[in-house]
């Protein structure tokens, strides 16, 4: 479940939920039903699953259970920009970690929190390079007012807008 950090003087690690179980199986099922419904027109060319771990990993194995599609693969990057801190560095580190070759494929980028959009637009610029027929982005959460860089979302669970949107981690 999606949760919601809240810094105090007495626990800096005090931890609310701030998406329930329910409200989070709901909204996935909601992005793969939109996913497949996208996808329809062209069965024959694979749809590559691509989770940004270590955030996506749960909500990409929860799409790729979701979506009713015959050619459907699952693979994994790993990107970081937080490293220890509640504040991106602004300078996205890319590790692609891929086993599936992915040109001329479909390609779906899984972000669980999409906040700055400097992390997702790191790893969209790195598989562009790998020539794949598409690339989509869907995330869970986006908070548009923390956005430093102009990404497009393809799918969006639900969006948070306030500029003082809480701290968010996990799903």
């Amino acid at each position: 479940m999606a949760t919601e950090r809240l810094p105090s003087k007495d626990n800096e690690n005090l931890i609310e939920t701030y998406l329930e179980e329910e409200e989070i199986d709901s909204l996935v099922k909601a992005l793969s039903k939109e996913i497949e419904d996208t996808y329809e027109d062209d069965p024959d060319t694979p749809l590559v699953i691509i989770g940004v771990l270590t955030g996506a990993v749960f909500l990409t194995c929860d799409l790729f259970r979701n979506i009713d599609r015959e050619k459907l693969l699952i693979d994994f990057v790993s990107s970081d920009s937080y490293g220890e801190d509640l504040e991106s560095s602004g300078e996205p580190i890319v590790k692609s970690l891929l086993k599936t070759n992915i040109q001329g494929m479909h390609v779906l980028v899984v972000e669980d929190i999409t906040d700055t959009g400097l992390t997702l637009q790191a790893v969209v610029d790195d598989l562009a390079t790998l020539n794949p027929k598409t690339i989509r982005k869907c995330v869970l959460i986006s908070k548009p007012a923390k956005r430093k860089v102009d990404i497009d979302l393809d799918f969006v669970g639900i969006t948070i807008s306030p500029p003082d949107a809480p701290w968010l981690e996990g799903y």
